[in-house]
């Protein structure tokens, strides 16, 4: 899997090696990708199903790339939403993938003025905010998530290869 294959990445690389850097030049290394994707998916497993597909409209940034391991860690599967394609688009993308979850950024839909495209999106799927999840993650999420053992928790989830990983629009030139 995804997953599986970042946690190869890791033993590879080593865990203080980065993995990402943003636009906000946040430096991210493997071990904190990987815990993080432990405890945010955590958060994130107990408002969605195994195997559900997952809206995730962010910028390009380690928040995105930590959301889009928290969602592989758990079997979930990311939806990528191009905020660029329109408020109709986005909720045809939202139909077609059968979104339940949007995943976004308060932060984000602010810089952007994207709030009539989440309205719109709203109309389809709950829009669940990143700071909102990041605020009921306490201390002893953040334990957990440093002693948890990645590998075998992923394994346990019993999630193939084959298992759809992803969901990623065209350009929609070629329609719904």
């Amino acid at each position: 899997t995804l997953y599986q294959a970042l946690l190869s990445a890791v033993h590879v690389n080593g865990g203080k090696s980065i993995v990402a850097e943003d636009p906000e030049f946040k430096p991210l290394p493997y071990k904190r990708l990987v815990t993080g994707s432990i405890v945010l998916g955590d958060k994130i497993a107990n408002r969605t199903e195994k195997g559900e597909n997952v809206g995730v409209l962010l910028p390009n940034s380690v928040g995105a790339i930590v959301t889009f391991f928290a969602l592989q860690a758990y079997g979930r599967v990311p939806a990528m939403l191009n905020f660029s394609a329109g408020a109709q688009a986005l909720a045809s993308a939202c139909k077609t993938a059968q979104l339940k979850t949007v995943l976004t950024s308060r932060r984000f839909v602010e810089l952007g003025r994207l709030e009539e495209i989440i309205d719109e999106i709203a109309k389809h799927a709950e829009i669940v905010y990143l700071e909102d999840i990041k605020a009921q993650i306490g201390f002893m999420d953040k334990i957990d998530g440093l002693l948890a053992n990645p590998a075998k928790m992923h394994r346990k989830l019993d999630i193939k290869p084959s298992d759809p990983a992803i969901i990623l629009f065209t350009s929609g030139s070629e329609g719904m």
